[in-house]
């Protein structure tokens, strides 16, 4: 009996160690670093770069034990379980173990910060063993917690070095947790340019130029790596934005920040899950050469999100230079009317000339640097109502100011100057004219009428953290600014004329001739329409389903303030249902095609485009008529569960099936007004659409 309940036991610490996972953790901090001959070896990041050779380090002679702190902040809200870690400095130099002669952590007291919360709580001390080994991690149990999105380490006591006393260093942190967002092994590598980067399209001189990319100080996706015999360095595939497209390119591995981007932790090419392209793009283009990937923010939403990004700090590390962190501004505005806002805020400079506005985007679940708004201590204005959602800013010196327009193309912020007012004459600096020269800098006319009518304008407001949380919190903000410019969304407005102008036809096609003719020549009442948000990104796309006997759904989204086309469900038997999962974790819809016995299929949007996976069929009885089990495609026990309990024993707690409305009663504003709303009133299960 003993040796059965240890064999239990030894099965059951085995699934649990199975089920662990790693909290992905998207930054480190500390109070303070010692600074070597190069000025990032010691950095806070070391401990998280998956290099054990290198080490951040602290002085207590700067920083006394009691008051010497190190942050870690999680890319999203994530359980934790356990503390791995790696003590010391694991590193061996001419012979000398480097473990040994610099001092080590003893006691720290590790503390937690949740989601929504300012502070940390739920502190305990915790003692590590002095291991001189240094064979494998020292882990630490630390309860379960839940919803964590930063954890600080307060150091109290050390082991001292034999040579260097005051040098306390970490190696390695790891925290566990069962369910965390943990980077898979294609999780995306991000490395900040510290130059222009020169490219070829192979890691070489041998190969072909392919120009000179201004990305310097922004975040690029770096790929894998390879070794050039011939120079005797090492090349880096990337990702470069550049207007709307992203260009996998090769450059040179010293134009990137190494503290950022370690070399040890880039795959080789050929090697590694990084050696192919990776089949994401941030999109967008912008005039200041595209957006900034960042490394990816994570939420189920918009608000989620953006929230994370402004309460719990994480805007420090998500592409931009922020000059302090008590006086950046925030605020939310919505570009595109396309009823999912842009995140603002300001770099903190006081100086004149030195405040800048970042803009970030919600994209695929992410927060992702646009570009900026604005330029010098100037205030940001947009006209409610008009032809250009976008925002305005009027700033200048010297008697010489300018009018710019900011609008947002794809996920780029696309700048316009539109007019100059001189108000001194060319002649006399010092002269000051009655009235302005106006000089008009568009060719935009309307937009030049519009900045020189008398038309109302809003000034945009801004916030500090402590003014929101004064204001009543993040909620109470979102409140706010939902009402800022709201002029109807984007999504509404181009989905309704799609329809109605019959367009939508344009994009429906069948391999079947027979079945083709009739699509072209369906009308309202042939089709039937719907809302669902297939990728969670805040927009919804519209589901134009057709009926012939054969069915087919054509799926359309909004991006960029322009319809696209971005694929065809079925089209090759009739739906027996469509439904979606109350689940963030799964997306998209699923299909039941045919009978009695029905082809299970998932369609979800990745990068504007309509994904297609066949899950599998389900069995029925003999006389064909009851769904006795399933034949599952995919690997998937979870998925698995939920379609048995669904079909075969008509539990369907875990599903909506999507809601119709026939085309033909579309036809007056209230019908409309109606269709709009079932987004938000049906039970949407934790979509991302929660205005």
């Amino acid at each position: 009996m003993k040796r059965f309940l240890t064999i239990f036991l030894l099965l059951l610490c085995a699934a649990g160690l199975a089920a662990a996972e790693d909290v992905y953790v998207i930054n480190a901090d500390a109070t303070s670093w010692i600074e070597g001959k190069d000025p990032s070896a010691y950095v806070p990041y070391r401990m998280i770069d998956g290099v054990e050779t290198t080490a951040f380090q602290f002085s207590t002679k700067t920083t006394p034990l009691g008051k010497a702190y190190v942050y870690f902040y999680f890319s999203a809200p994530s359980r934790v379980d356990a503390l791995w870690i790696k003590n010391g400095f694991w590193k061996i130099t001419d012979g000398l173990d480097q473990y040994t002669r610099n001092s080590r952590v003893k006691s720290m007291t590790v503390a937690f910060q949740y989601d929504g919360s300012s502070s940390y709580a739920d502190a305990q001390t915790v003692t590590l063993p002095d291991d001189s080994q240094r064979q494998d991690w020292t882990r630490i149990s630390l309860g379960t917690h839940q919803n964590v999105v930063s954890v600080r380490f307060l150091i109290k006591s050390i082991y001292q070095g034999t040579k260097y006393k005051n040098d306390v260093c970490i190696s390695e942190v790891r925290f566990i947790g069962s369910g965390s967002s943990a980077p898979s092994s294609a999780s995306p590598l991000y490395g900040l340019a510290k130059q222009k980067l020169a490219t070829r399209d192979g890691p070489g001189t041998t190969y072909n130029e392919k120009g000179t990319y201004n990305v310097a100080g922004q975040y690029i996706r770096v790929l894998s790596r390879a070794w050039d015999s011939r120079n005797r360095i090492w090349w880096v595939k990337c990702e470069i934005p550049y207007r709307n497209e992203i260009r996998v390119l090769w450059t040179g591995y010293k134009r990137f920040d190494s503290s950022t981007l370690p070399l040890e932790s880039i795959p080789i090419e050929g090697q590694g899950s990084g050696s192919s392209g990776s089949g994401q793009s941030s999109g967008g283009g912008s005039s200041a050469g595209g957006p900034t990937a960042v490394p990816p923010i994570t939420g189920s939403g918009w608000s989620d999100v953006f929230r994370r990004l402004v309460m719990n700090g994480l805007y420090r590390y998500a592409g931009p230079v922020y000059d302090t962190m008590d006086d950046v501004l925030f605020s939310l505005f919505d570009f595109d009317r396309d009823g999912t806002p842009e995140l603002i805020t300001s770099n903190g400079d006081h100086s004149m000339a030195g405040r800048i506005n970042y803009v970030y985007v919600f994209r695929n679940g992410s927060a992702v640097y646009a570009g900026d708004v604005g330029f010098r201590d100037s205030i940001l204005q947009f006209y409610p109502g008009s032809a250009y959602p976008g925002l305005f800013c009027r700033d200048g010196n010297m008697g010489v100011y300018t009018t710019e327009y900011y609008s947002l193309s794809g996920a780029g912020i696309r700048r316009e100057a539109v007019a100059e007012y001189r108000h001194i004459p060319d002649n006399d600096p010092y002269g000051w004219l009655d009235e302005p020269i106006v000089s008009q800098l568009t060719s935009d006319t309307a937009l030049f009428a519009l900045v020189n009518s008398e038309a109302f304008s809003d000034i945009l407001p801004m916030y500090t953290l402590a003014q929101i949380n004064a204001r009543g919190g993040w909620d109470q903000f979102v409140a706010e600014f939902s009402t800022v410019s709201a002029a109807g969304a984007v999504w509404q407005t181009q989905y309704r004329s799609l329809f109605t102008s019959g367009q939508y036809r344009n994009y429906l096609y069948n391999s079947n001739p027979e079945y083709h003719s009739l699509l072209m020549s369906a009308g309202p009442q042939n089709t039937s329409l719907a809302i669902h948000d297939l990728d969670r990104d805040g927009t919804p796309e519209l589901l134009v389903r057709t009926d012939y006997g054969i069915e087919q759904i054509d799926v359309f989204t909004v991006s960029g303030g322009s319809v696209l086309w971005l694929g065809t469900m079925g089209g090759d038997n009739f739906f027996q249902d469509v439904f979606w999962l109350n689940t963030d974790a799964d997306p998209g819809v699923i299909t039941l095609k045919g009978g009695p016995a029905m082809t299970m299929d998932r369609y979800t949007v990745q990068n504007h485009a309509l994904t297609h996976t066949p899950l599998g069929r389900t069995l029925v009885d003999s006389n064909g008529e009851e769904t006795v089990g399933l034949q599952m495609y995919v690997s998937d026990s979870g998925l698995y569960q939920t379609l048995y309990n669904m079909l075969v024993l008509n539990q369907n707690d875990a599903a909506r099936s999507i809601t119709w409305l026939n085309g033909g009663a579309l036809n007056t504003d209230a019908a409309w007004s109606a269709f709009w709303s079932t987004l938000q009133s049906r039970d949407t299960g934790g979509e991302a659409l929660k205005y």
